[in-house]
């Protein structure tokens, strides 16, 4: 799992301006992703850390655990490209590197557009367990 904290050098989000539309559009807690040719482009208005670790745990596949102490709503736009490593940690359980395309990793670009960074943990996770399978009887 991740963790989304605070950059050392102090979160870049822009708090949400009432009455003033956003990158994601005028209503506050909305948002928008698109993706193509491996370019992806994510933003929000008026959208809590909460629902930004939601967002990136969607892309991220693996839970992220909104750890940022930060309580306002926010404005934001992010912009990364993938790359093959985006959804696996290194051997040594680190971030994987920064991708070799045309711009930045989703993990280069929240901490360098954002001002967050995203800490590879451990953590319990939740797990559906299926016990058995059976067919239905017929009626």
């Amino acid at each position: 799992m991740y963790t989304l904290v605070v950059a050392k050098d102090g979160s870049k989000l822009k708090p949400t301006v009432e009455g003033k539309p956003g990158p994601a559009g005028p209503t506050p807690g909305s948002t928008r992703t698109n993706g193509s040719n491996g370019k992806f482009d994510m933003s929000g208005t008026g959208v809590p850390p909460t629902q930004l670790a939601a967002m990136l745990s969607q892309q991220l596949r693996r839970p992220v655990i909104d750890k940022t102490n930060l309580t306002d709503s926010y404005d934001f736009e992010l912009n990364w490209y993938a790359d093959n490593t985006a959804n696996a940690l290194t051997p040594a359980g680190d971030l994987p590197p920064a991708s070799d395309a045309a711009g930045p990793s989703i993990f280069t670009a929240v901490q360098e557009q954002l001002g967050l960074k995203l800490e590879s943990t451990k953590g319990p996770v939740e797990v559906l367990v299926i016990e058995s399978i059976r067919k239905p009887s017929e009626n």
